[in-house]
């Protein structure tokens, strides 16, 4: 019922934001995300934006504590969500600077906390998720970060390497080329 949630989100909203310590904050703001998730598949274009990123918010703010632990795919989601707007925004501009960076940040933190999670290796990683953490760091211009991720998760010699861990790796040796800071 698109009401009860909407009257959910009113009181655990005000609640937070007048005991914002509170004990059980972590668990309210992971109901909270995933209120605003499905209220956003009832929505307009418009109102899902703004309704996703609340959900964002909300995940972010338990992520950044770090106490709480958090789902691989709802974390997979958050990277995904503050890469893609920051990809989204980079062109606009009546976006502040300052907007655009907080996004690129969050991106960058989120997608390091999976990485973080994961044991650095390409296989646990995910090829799919390395490729957008990759085409983030390149839209961005992050070529010491690109090489410093890449540089983790591909391994120094191996023969059968994926098509995708052959893009990747050209997008290490690509970078290396770049940055003209070549490994020794």
């Amino acid at each position: 019922n698109p009401e009860a949630k909407d009257l959910f989100v009113s009181h655990a909203e005000a609640l937070l934001r007048h005991f914002p310590d509170l004990a059980e904050s972590d668990k309210i703001r992971l109901h909270l995300f995933n209120t605003y998730l499905q209220l956003a598949s009832f929505q307009t274009e418009s109102q899902q934006d703004t309704l996703l990123n609340s959900a964002a918010e909300q995940l972010y703010a338990v992520l950044e504590k770090g106490t709480f632990s958090l789902k691989k795919e709802n974390i997979e989601w958050l990277a995904e969500h503050y890469s893609i707007l920051y990809k989204k925004n980079r062109e606009n501009p009546h976006l502040s600077e300052d907007f655009l960076s907080m996004y690129l940040t969050r991106a960058q933190t989120v997608f390091d906390s999976l990485l973080a999670l994961e044991e650095n290796t390409l296989s646990s990683f995910g090829e799919s998720t390395l490729l957008r953490y990759v085409d983030l760091l390149s839209s961005a211009s992050l070529t010491d970060k690109k090489i410093a991720v890449l540089s983790k998760v591909i391994p120094e010699t191996s023969t059968d390497l994926t098509n995708t861990q052959k893009h990747l790796l050209l997008e290490l040796a690509s970078s290396y080329e770049s940055s003209g800071d070549f490994p020794k």
